[in-house]
């Protein structure tokens, strides 16, 4: 067991203003003064909500989306004036509220609305001077880079495309579920180029490539200008959907509702860069299409498929020559953003000290953002053989110990030294070092309470370590439980300490 820190409660400056009132020896009920405000966080971000009340022996709950929180995962302060949150992610944005009681009454706060910002999977500006990032269609021809015309602030380059046959895409690398946005900005010159749109893509495989039968492209957004007859394509809600010249149009390419349509509630066509955004929902099947700004056309029942692809460009057709049309339009600042559900808040250290955020917030009840950690040192250790209980076959290997067959446990007495916080630390590997290499899958808890569950990785001939930490824990004895839950039988854990 290491201690991890120099000293346990550093100090803080107040968050908020709590004022116990009575009146005669009775209760006064809860007033909320200052209520939570709303917050706009980064992904990966960290995040907190406070408040000011008055009243006396208050208690408080808060909650997200009308549900109670509980101090769990990246979740911290859930019954105290400070909620905390690390490594914020979409799964997290909602309405957050608290409710405050004593014995003379509840009140529930506003709602305090969090908000967090997509992350940027790709941005392209020209402003290299050439198109390394993008590569042409086979029956296409590449667009070419341009200083006829620039949007970027500071720049002077651009894609231009010259005629309908210029197409090229850029494969992000990537599945992107769930909400997307994707922003192209286009220069529509009023001449006679009729076809030159943005698109999203999403296939079968790592985007677009060449796949064996069923594999391919799965879905595709588009947004620009599609000035031709939509033909019989349309299907749905958008069957008898007639092109507008005066407009921009979009195009959902499978679902319920399918085709080409106008992007009516926008202004007209005119001279000059536009702004053209595709957004797809977090359902993956609402889909709205934003012109300068305005939402000019919502398409439901889209498949929900991920996004892995981006395109520029025009129709490319070239088997059907008599369609090439000449003709300019330019392209500039695109970017792809996405809205993960999801990150990993776990490994989050914000000061690189070695004590992860979520252990300084909810644990250590320190501001993360403020390295507390100067040192590790080791305050008590133990052999793997000296186990004080376990369930299981183990056998003693010199100063460790291995187990024998496929699932159990040992248990460890060890000393804290000091009421404290402290980061446990378990040596081992695979006892044979076998290959092929296998992670040895390791549960740990103190006196009871789940510390986590760990894949103790380990090198060709090294031991390797599963370090977690410990919640606030008083000086003395305490049993440290370290489950070994195997599902390959050739496999045989050993510990070293």
């Amino acid at each position: 067991m290491k201690n991890h820190r120099k000293h346990f409660w550093p100090g803080l400056a107040a968050l908020a203003l709590l004022t116990s009132l009575s009146v005669f020896g009775q209760s006064v009920a809860p007033t909320i003064t200052i209520q939570p405000s709303h917050q706009t966080a980064d992904y990966g971000g960290n995040v907190t909500f406070t408040f000011t009340a008055s009243g006396a022996k208050l208690r408080y709950q808060w909650r997200k989306d009308g549900k109670e929180l509980a101090d769990y995962g990246n979740v911290s302060g859930a019954k105290t004036v400070t909620l905390q949150l690390v490594g914020v992610a979409q799964s997290d944005a909602g309405n957050y509220t608290v409710v405050i009681g004593n014995k003379s009454g509840r009140v529930a706060s506003s709602a305090a609305t969090l908000t967090v910002n997509s992350t940027t999977v790709f941005s392209e500006d020209f402003e290299a001077g050439n198109m390394k990032n993008w590569t042409r269609f086979s029956d296409a021809s590449t667009l070419t880079n341009s200083t006829a015309q620039n949007h970027t602030s500071g720049g002077s380059r651009s894609a231009s495309l010259d005629d309908s046959f210029d197409r090229m895409y850029h494969n992000l690398n990537q599945e992107l579920p769930g909400r997307v946005k994707v922003t192209f900005w286009i220069y529509d010159n009023g001449g006679s180029q009729r076809r030159y749109f943005g698109e999203v893509r999403g296939y079968s495989g790592n985007g677009h490539t060449t796949y064996v039968a069923p594999g391919g492209r799965r879905q595709t957004l588009a947004i620009g200008s599609y000035a031709i007859s939509f033909g019989k394509a349309n299907t749905g809600e958008l069957k008898n959907e007639v092109m507008d010249k005066t407009k921009y149009q979009g195009r959902v390419e499978r679902g319920k509702n399918i085709g080409w349509f106008n992007l009516s509630d926008a202004a007209d066509r005119s001279v000059g860069w536009h702004k053209f955004e595709i957004v797809r929902l977090a359902d993956g099947t609402t889909v709205k299409f934003y012109v300068d700004g305005v939402l000019s056309r919502t398409i439901t029942g889209a498949n929900n498929e991920p996004i892995d692809c981006v395109v520029l460009g025009s129709t490319a057709q070239k088997k059907f020559e008599t369609e090439r049309v000449y003709g300019q339009a330019w392209f500039d600042d695109i970017m792809v953003e996405a809205f993960p559900r999801q990150f990993d808040w776990q490994s989050k250290d914000s000061k690189g000290d070695g004590v992860f955020d979520w252990v300084k917030v909810r644990e250590m009840k320190i501001d993360p953002s403020v390295s507390d950690t100067t040192q590790i040192t080791t305050v008590a250790e133990v052999n793997g053989a000296a186990m004080a209980a376990s369930l299981g076959t183990w056998t003693n290997d010199g100063s460790g110990i291995c187990a024998t067959n496929m699932r159990g446990y040992v248990e460890y007495t060890i000393n804290a030294p000091a009421d404290d916080a402290y980061r446990i630390e378990v040596e081992g590997r695979e006892r044979n070092f076998t290959f092929p290499y296998i992670e040895m899958p390791l549960i740990v808890s103190i006196d009871g309470e789940y510390l986590g569950r760990f894949n103790l990785a380990y090198g060709k001939q090294t031991n390797g370590f599963v370090r977690c930490f410990t919640p606030f824990i008083r000086a003395g004895a305490h049993t440290v439980r370290i489950d070994w839950d195997n599902a390959d039988g050739y496999a045989s854990l050993y510990l070293a300490l």
